[in-house]
């Protein structure tokens, strides 16, 4: 019982700051955040274009069509990453989650190694 308040105590005492907004460029962004300690942070950045010759899209601002950051609840299993998904022909849409403060800003989100290790810790001292 004492672990499953301590696990309660760590997971609200650490709310994450996400970026929010709905589209990019959005001079605003910086400055509004949404904050929750039992969810993580989403970026979504849908493409349009920009295939090369192998049929891979580019990374290029210019074929980005619309873009959402936010918090979010994780997806089964609540592991960090990114996840791509073609929707139509040369359509893209790349969803990353991460769980730390500002984590979806304008760079790929990341895996935060040190967050992973403290969860599978508490999970086996739980157990």
């Amino acid at each position: 019982m004492l672990g499953s308040k301590i696990l309660c105590f760590c997971i609200l005492g650490a709310a994450v700051s996400c970026y929010q907004c709905a589209n990019d460029p959005d001079p605003y962004c910086g400055q509004r955040k949404c904050h929750h300690g039992l969810f993580g942070c989403i970026k979504t950045v849908t493409y349009h274009g920009g295939l090369d010759p192998s049929g891979g899209q580019s990374e290029n601002p210019e074929h980005k069509v619309v873009v959402f950051k936010g918090c979010r609840t994780f997806p089964f299993g609540g592991l960090e990453g990114c996840r791509e998904v073609t929707l139509l022909g040369d359509v893209r849409q790349v969803t990353c989650y991460c769980n730390h403060d500002l984590c979806n800003s304008a760079s790929r989100a990341t895996t935060t190694a040190g967050m992973f290790l403290l969860f599978v810790l508490l999970w086996f001292w739980l157990h």
